[in-house]
């Protein structure tokens, strides 16, 4: 089953562009070509979300690019979306889950270039389809194509959390690819574990998550009531700095995306002297901004006036 495409900034690749002998081939380049065939589906881009959040941090890059549903998403936002919905939901994915996910997106041809690329396996390699997720019954095949002579070619394939039609100990010899039908249980995680002549290759899936994610726009003052305003110099009493602040609490429920808040401002200033700004210790709770203005001289009007605002999200439980 194929699913809708994720909004996200990707590098576009090819299985033939992949070169998995390379030196500098990069395993979160090939788990994420094909990620934008995925729009909308939360696993898929929270999987995808986390592996290139990890893969930033070890380039030490801070912009990750990220959209999901129209709303942006920082490094930071990621890590406390994935901890709410843990908490909320209790469904979390470990790093071999999100790598799991991410392979089910690929041919067998990119699975068997990610698993050169991290120098894993040495010929024994898993294929999943994308609808491993949430359908009860499909098809995974398994691969044999060893880089030397086994002395063994018996498949052992152990499963937990679903179960398997046939046998699951069959004779398999290099170059070839054996399917095996798993009926699964959807409320339980996924273990597949494939091992001939002592290489193994292990995919775990998550259970199938029973939530959505919805958005929704925060504003401080609230819409339909008027925005915070400063004026000074012409028109007012005074020059002086003056400053208002601008905060917006996490509802019940819900958790605030700090990396989103922005002061929509309306300013009229020609000394540079009014200025709107986020704070920089924002919490997923709490998200506060301010404004300021001043003048130099009375006769030089300086005015800012407008509100803050900020994505709130809600996972929301289907079940």
């Amino acid at each position: 089953m194929r699913l809708s495409a994720l909004v996200l900034t990707t590098a576009v690749l090819t299985s033939s562009s992949i070169d998995a002998s390379a030196g500098d081939c990069n395993p979160t380049e090939i788990l994420r070509q094909n990620i934008d065939s995925y729009q909308g589906n939360f696993t898929f881009w929270l999987a995808s979300a986390k592996q290139l959040v990890k893969q930033n941090n070890a380039d030490n890059k801070t912009e990750v690019g990220l959209t999901y549903k129209g709303v942006p998403f920082s490094a930071s936002d990621v890590s406390s979306l994935s901890q709410y919905v843990s908490e909320k939901t209790s469904f979390h994915l470990s790093e071999t889950e999100s790598v799991s996910i991410l392979r089910s997106t690929l041919s067998p041809e990119s699975v068997k270039a990610y698993l050169g690329c991290i120098g894993a396996n040495r010929g024994v390699a898993i294929t999943i389809p994308d609808s491993a997720m949430d359908a009860e019954e499909f098809v995974v095949k398994v691969a044999w194509d060893p880089d030397y002579n086994p002395t063994d070619n018996k498949l052992d394939l152990v499963v937990a959390g679903a179960t398997v039609t046939g046998k699951t100990d069959v004779e398999i010899k290099p170059t070839q690819s054996k399917s095996f039908v798993i009926k699964r249980d959807l409320t339980k995680p996924l273990f597949l574990s494939a091992t001939i002549d002592g290489k193994a290759d292990d995919i775990s899936l998550p259970k199938t998550p029973q939530f959505t994610i919805e958005f929704a726009e925060r504003f401080f003052p609230p819409e339909g009531e008027n925005g915070l305003g400063i004026s000074r110099g012409v028109g007012s009493n005074t020059t002086d700095l003056v400053t208002l602040p601008a905060c917006v609490a996490a509802e019940a429920g819900t958790i605030l995306l700090p990396g989103t808040a922005k002061m929509d401002v309306s300013i009229l200033d020609s000394q540079n002297r009014a200025k709107a700004v986020i704070d920089a210790d924002n919490t997923s709770l709490r998200v506060c901004g301010k404004i300021s203005a001043s003048s130099g001289a009375q006769e030089i009007k300086v005015s800012i006036s407008g509100r803050l605002r900020v994505f709130a999200a809600l996972a929301k439980l289907t079940n």
